[in-house]
This record gives C-alpha cells, structure tokens and sequence, in this order.
C-alpha cells in the first residue's frame, strides 16, 4: 500500500513540531512496509539536510506562491493527484485547508484519507483571539472529521470534542519522542566551551518561535523569570533553543541559538529544562525530549495539558510565577540536573514506536476503507 503525507510544513530540515511529526510518521509507515511519500511545499534542499533519504521515505513538492495556498491550490492538487494510485494509496493530511483540496479529490480518484489533527484549528484560532478565522474553520473542521476515513488526535480531551461534535471515534496519536535520540548523555564540554557556558549553569527552553506560544515563551522567560534567577544567582544562563528566535532586548544571561541540528546535544548540557507556556496546543515535543533525556523539567500546568505525568514524580508543574524560585531551588539541590528514572521511564510510554500502532492497524486493514497492505 502506498502512503502519501500532505503537510503545509517545510520539513527539510523538521524545525517545527508539526514537520517533526510528519518526519515521525513516514519513517514509521517507511519502517513498516510502506510505499512512503511526503508531500510538501518546494524549498531548495541543501544535501546536507535530507534526512529523510536515510529515514527511506521519498518526498514531493507543489508550489505556492499566493496567499490562500493552503485553501485552493492548483499545483497541490497536480501534485497529490501524480502521487495517488486508485484504490491503493491512502491519504494523511495535516492541515484542514489541505483536507478540504484533499477531499475534493478523494471523490474524483477514490482513495481514502485521514486528518490529523494535531492541532484543532478553530479552538488554536479562538486561544489567540482570531474569532473571525475560527468561525471560518469550524465548518471545513467538522465536515472532514465527518468524511474522513479516519481522524488522528494528540489528547484524549480534544477526542472527546471531535467525538461529540460528530459521533466518530478518533485514533488517540500524542505526539512523541525519539527515544533513540533524545536519551541520558554526558555533557558535550565542546559545545559549552563553544557557547562560552562552561562554567554556568543552563537552563533550555527550545521550539519553533515562528509559532506564537512559543515566542510568548520566549518573551516570559527573558521579561519575568530570567530577571529575578538572575537577581540570586548570577552563574544561571538561560538558552533559547530553536527557528527563528524573537527579537527582544535580551537580558545578559539569556541567549539565543537559532535552529540548530543536533537539538538532542544540546539537551544533554542543560542541567534544567523549562516550558513556561502561557496556553495550550496539543503535546509538547520539549517536555518529551528532555524527560526522555533524564534531565528534570519545569512546566506550567498549560504547558503539560494532555500528558499523563505526575508531578513530582516525573515532572515539576507550577504557575509560572512560581518558576524562579523553583528553578533556584533545583539547581541548589542537584549539580547534574537529572530526574529519577522515572521521567525515562515515562516517556517511553511516548516512543513513536508504541504511539504510531493505531495508525499501523488502520492501515493494515483497521478501518473500511483504508483498504490492505501489500505484501
């Protein structure tokens, strides 16, 4: 069987959380069988960053080179309708714009599709104040969750609305980590003497920043909780890891790295991970990789929304507030920053391995019409 993935999402190299997730999923159903294939915006490739050769998924590219891109677009729908074989290809589509294109052409070709929902966009639109948008999304929201094979939800609360709204079971698929990846390291003393941190120590916080929530993060951490760190220990860095970093007139112990590759590396040098997230959309990868990483983490309670943790135990949760004493606390307490083991033990409930097999099911012959796998 063939899978084709459509995403709105540059994926080359995966610098946001919604292409890590597609880099997740193809490799998955590449892993297993599948005739792979992502269907992306064009970008030039550097080849140095095609990963994805090595993970044996192919890729594909349309255009866009106008506003409503992700609404109507003539090369997206050449493009999927090259890659569709009729009645042997299954669909994954990532954005409700493209679902809309997506099931246009799902009536011509017959081939089913599937909507992750890896965020709801009109509960996004509404968290950030965009009535009119949310208004305008809802609609194309409900009918896909409605016409689609099957809908893919990172927490069990955001299931429950799609299942009230339309009656349908969702397929409960979190957002997960590479545990292969992202695991307990030593510290890279290179990279800190490169950074000129070797005698500091680092507190991370990383993500995309081209997405609000994060910038907002960003902006709390260097206007609210690195001022007052600051003010009782002055050897306390903080390190903004991540794409595009917000310009703010940043305060002496808070730095910005910009994307960087091995993201896993720079985990392993914090000695705290932090996620002062002001709202909540979906799972965050963050969390994840640095509990996979063994090193403790500090999370407001939106932040750790749709994670089974338990505070205390796996993880730190508290108002943001509340996060400059506690930092301070935990870095007086522990020089190496390292959780027990029971925040490894726990996000290996989130390996992509064990979260991707409802979708392996689906497309082994789970649902009606997602048809059977070759073998």
């Amino acid at each position: 069987m063939k899978v084709v993935i459509a995403t709105a999402s540059r994926i080359h190299p995966p610098a946001s959380c919604p292409a890590a997730r597609v880099h997740a999923i193809a490799a998955y159903c590449a892993r297993n069988g599948f005739e792979t294939i992502v269907l992306s915006p064009y970008q030039q490739l550097d080849p140095l960053e095609l990963e994805w050769q090595r993970r044996k998924f192919d890729s594909a590219f349309y255009t866009h080179n106008r506003r409503f891109h992700r609404i109507w677009n003539f090369s997206f729908l050449a493009a999927l309708a090259r890659q569709v074989r009729r009645r042997n290809t299954c669909v994954i589509v990532e954005h409700p714009g493209l679902g809309a294109m997506v099931h246009f052409l799902s009536r011509i070709l017959r081939f089913p599709y599937i909507l992750d929902e890896h965020t709801i966009r009109f509960t996004s639109l509404k968290l950030r104040g965009k009535e009119f948008a949310a208004k305008l999304f809802y609609p194309v929201e409900k009918f896909l969750w409605r016409k689609a094979a099957a809908v893919l939800v990172v927490a069990h609360h955001e299931g429950l609305l799609i299942k009230a709204r339309t009656g349908k079971e969702p397929l409960l698929v979190p957002n997960g980590v590479d545990i292969d990846r992202f695991a307990p390291r030593e510290k890279d003393r290179d990279l800190l003497a490169h950074l000129g941190l070797a005698q500091c120590k680092i507190v991370l916080f990383s993500g995309n920043f081209d997405l609000p929530l994060n910038a907002r993060a960003a902006a709390v951490i260097n206007d609210v909780i690195a001022p007052k760190v600051y003010e009782k220990r002055d050897d306390v860095r903080f390190v903004l890891v991540g794409k595009n970093p917000p310009h703010l007139n940043y305060h002496p112990s808070v730095m910005a790295t910009g994307y960087v590759r091995d993201k896993e590396t720079y985990i392993g040098v914090a000695d705290l991970v932090i996620a002062p997230f002001e709202g909540y959309v979906g799972t965050r990868p963050v969390i994840l990789e640095a509990m996979a990483s063994g090193k403790t983490v500090i999370s407001s309670f939106l932040g750790a929304k749709g994670l089974a943790v338990e505070n205390g135990r796996e993880i730190v949760l508290c108002a943001i507030n509340d996060f400059p004493a506690r930092i301070c606390a935990h870095l007086d307490g522990a020089a190496s920053g390292a959780m027990p083991p029971a925040a490894r033990v726990k996000a290996l409930d989130y390996d992509w391995e064990l979260i991707l097999n409802p979708l392996k099911k689906f497309l082994n012959g789970g649902g009606d019409d997602a048809g059977s796998k070759k073998t």
